[in-house]
């Protein structure tokens, strides 16, 4: 028989989409979760062959993780689902991402449901075979102890095409641990139940942990592996060239709608129909990264024209704060007080911890790193390799606004002293400070650094001296800055203006939230479009949007080729070379 032949039709519409994912409490329901590792942690499993994966563990409540599941996968365990009198997904879940650390293989998923009955294991899915449990094959008792035994039965693949019996038992391990047998055999129903899959497995489960080592043998192949905490020094190889695009190639090329599928060689493919808060960023190899609440959605820009596929799934911990890429390093906050840093296939690498959550996004320092500034004023330049510290400074006061770097120079928002505080990028050494009556944004501009403000000014002083050298209005709360040529461009929510390296107002035009800069042209997104100007304010092009299905969060990112539009509903349209 084939492995696999369904048919579904994918969920879409219904209540169960409404609920949010929810994060769980962090305290153990019954003894078997107090063997799961805590949410946002990972580890570094190594196999007797050889082959290295990252893992990282998520909790859930709501039907989220659902959502996030392959096609037929997704839609067989909706139907499992429990809901409440309201018709809401409450359940429970732990999820395990599997990524390889070699790059050949794509990233792996577990998914578990947490009942009264324990920890049962629903899915494993990305491979070229994979299960969906009905119902889920019970890992871990929830009364789990030395001596325990359990088992389950049931199918392992919608529509009941391979059935499943499983037995397990418990002793006791060193320190706490307790060593776990399980063992499952895989039948064909229509075959008289002749045996497709036997598997033998003896793990050793820790409080707090997870497996940390285990004997297996599946299909008569036995083997072994081990796993250690992921070290939060872990070195990344990484590149910090930024994205590049061309925009005037692109001028006569036309906006098109870009599909985001999850797509599996088991379970199908069908459009993700999650949501995101509209924080999302591209990676320099073209990896583009939404925000998804406390997930990373990460789906690379394929040919023009043609979908694009989800390649991996991550979890930091904590609910994401910020998102940006470097190169080709993602770099994300979460309120578990971290910056936590993934390379563009979304292997996890160092983690900077901080006294207080990260707001602004980092930025990169030209050399190398990237500069990082927390709310409570701790302004750190770490290194994108490994995340090590270079230096670290403090404004004397609160921030959120993201630093700006160049020509030797820093320069850091101090909110709570409304002040512009510009540092030595070598050393951290406070070079000079000036009083700003509500800075919104900074920039370092050919030996100056300007600063735009809340407050109706756009100011300039010299890089290294902090002398003034000049100051000019502005109408509206400025939101992104760029330079073109010798003309400043301060894009925001009344108007774009264009200035002088003297400060002089050379041309005004529409309102824009977000732009995209190849240092000769500036693509300039606002409602409903957007518009290519060049250094005089001069319109070349303007790519229309429908503004029903982009009137939310939007961004404007550069992919190989040209660049992406994405929206919080999850809309993307692309403008690309042929």
């Amino acid at each position: 028989m084939a492995w696999i032949a369904v048919v579904g039709t994918v969920l879409g519409g219904t209540a169960l989409m409404a609920v949010a994912d929810q994060r769980p409490s962090a305290a153990p329901q019954n003894a078997a979760e107090a063997f799961l590792p805590p949410d946002g942690s990972a580890s570094e499993l190594t196999y007797s062959t050889g082959e290295e994966w990252i893992l990282e563990s998520a909790f859930g409540t709501g039907p989220q993780m659902l959502l996030q599941l392959p096609s037929y996968a997704s839609a067989h365990q909706f139907n499992l689902a429990d809901v409440n009198a309201e018709g809401y997904n409450t359940d429970r879940y732990w999820r395990q991402t599997w990524s390889d650390v070699s790059g050949e293989r794509p990233q792996l998923t577990e998914l578990y449901e947490l009942d009264v009955d324990g920890v049962r294991m629903l899915t494993l899915t990305g491979g070229e075979s994979g299960f969906s449990f009905e119902p889920g094959l019970l890992s871990l008792p929830a009364d789990i102890h030395d001596g325990s035994t359990w088992s389950s039965e049931g199918f392992a693949l919608p529509q009941q095409l391979i059935e499943y019996r499983s037995t397990g038992s418990a002793k006791a391990g060193p320190d706490g641990c307790l060593v776990v047998q399980l063992d499952v055999v895989y039948t064909d129903p229509d075959a008289a139940d002749a045996v497709l899959l036997e598997s033998a497995d003896t793990s050793t489960w820790c409080p707090g942990r997870g497996v940390v080592e285990s004997e297996y043998t599946t299909g008569g192949e036995p083997g072994t592996s081990a796993t250690r905490p992921l070290p939060e020094d872990r070195r990344l190889e990484s590149s910090a060239a930024s994205p590049r695009v061309d925009l005037l190639a692109l001028a006569d090329s036309a906006a098109q709608d870009v599909s985001l599928l999850v797509r599996d060689p088991l379970f199908g493919e069908q459009d993700f129909p999650g949501t995101t808060d509209g924080t999302v960023a591209a990676t320099s190899d073209g990896a583009v990264v939404f925000a998804s609440t406390r997930d990373l959605l990460a789906y690379r820009a394929a040919a023009p024209g043609e979908p694009s596929v989800r390649e991996w799934v991550a979890h930091p911990g904590g609910t994401i704060t910020t998102l940006t890429a470097i190169g080709d390093v993602v770099l994300v906050g979460t309120t578990d007080r971290a910056i936590q840093a993934y390379d563009s296939a979304g292997r996890r690498g160092w983690t900077a911890r901080f006294d207080d959550v990260v707001l602004a996004p980092p930025v990169p320092d030209g050399r190398g790193g990237a500069l990082i500034l927390s709310v409570d004023g701790e302004l750190r330049r770490v290194s994108l390799g490994d995340g090590s510290t270079t230096w670290s400074t403090g404004l004397g006061g609160d921030s959120a606004i993201a630093p700006a770097v160049g020509d030797g120079v820093v320069v850091a928002i101090n909110d709570a002293e409304d002040a512009a505080m510009v540092y030595d990028l070598d050393d951290g050494t406070l070079l000079w400070s000036q009083a700003v009556e509500r800075p919104s944004l900074a920039a370092v501009v050919d030996g100056r650094v300007i600063v735009a403000s809340y407050a109706g000014s756009v100011l300039a002083w010299d890089a290294t001296s902090g002398e003034a050298r000049w100051s000019s209005g502005y109408v509206g709360i400025p939101r992104a800055m760029t330079v073109l040529g010798d003309t400043i461009v301060v894009a925001g929510s009344d108007m774009t203006a264009g200035y002088s390296l003297t400060g002089a107002v050379r041309w005004t035009i529409d309102a824009s939230d977000r732009l995209l800069s190849d240092g000769t042209l500036v693509a300039l997104l606002g409602p409903g479009a957007v518009r290519l100007v060049d250094e005089n304010g001069s319109t070349v092009t303007t790519w229309m949007l429908d503004p029903a299905r982009f009137a939310t969060t939007m961004d404007i990112l550069a992919v190989p080729g040209g660049f992406w539009v994405t929206s919080s509903s999850f809309e993307v349209q692309e403008v690309r070379t042929p």
